[in-house]
């Protein structure tokens, strides 16, 4: 297992807690971002998303994947392994706080989850009124799709800023909806474009049907 083969590394270190209570997924889902070294001596990033149901770690070096470990392992996935990963596709943790730091609509980017590579890009923006709402192309483009038996490969995904910080986020998928709601980070600076460039960093949403 990854975490006997690491050991943790004075550096960033990012926590994001999402309570769930809808029809896709209930419990407490976290994403942890922490500095590793390898029993090789190998300066790494080791990414954590955890959830009631699975726990994942992705252990990352200079852009691509060193290894991936899915509990339990039955949910792992032809792209679960490392020698298939695209270089220099980030992790999930990653993708997400791209989003959540950008103070209006992100560029095109991918992310990985140790279970599939998916390519998220603004289709469209407007405004209303204080907001700027940006409408998401959400696609998985390697790998299976989300929420067996389903696999869905693509998402309705739509975020809305305001005063230039994420707010929310709406999911949607074959008649399934799912609103994510910010709560205020309770140890970071607002609107700066790293907060946790310099301490460990939590921060709160909820996820619910809508």
């Amino acid at each position: 297992m990854v975490a006997a083969q690491t050991a943790p590394m004075p550096g960033i270190k990012r926590r994001i807690f999402i309570e769930c209570a809808s029809v896709v997924a209930d419990g407490v889902f976290t994403a942890t971002t922490q500095a590793v070294r390898t029993t090789d001596g190998l300066a790494a990033t080791q990414y954590l998303p955890q959830s009631d149901r699975r726990n994942i770690s992705v252990l990352f070096e200079g852009g691509r994947v060193l290894d991936t470990q899915i509990a339990p392992g039955d949910e792992a996935t032809t792209l679960s392994d490392p020698a298939v990963v695209p270089a220099g596709v980030p992790p999930l943790n990653k993708g997400f706080a791209r989003l959540a730091d950008a103070t209006s609509c992100a560029a095109a980017f991918a992310m990985y989850d140790g279970c599939r590579v998916v390519q998220i890009t603004t289709a469209t923006k407007t405004r209303d009124g204080g907001s700027e709402v940006c409408t998401m192309d959400y696609r998985v483009t390697a790998g299976p799709g989300h929420l067996s038996p389903f696999r869905f490969k693509s998402l309705g995904m739509t975020l809305t800023y305001t005063d230039e910080q994420l707010g929310r986020i709406a999911l949607s998928a074959a008649g399934f909806k799912v609103q994510v709601v910010r709560r205020q980070p309770p140890n970071c600076t607002r609107k700066i474009s790293n907060p946790c460039a310099s301490k460990a960093c939590a921060e709160s949403w909820l996820a619910a049907s809508a």
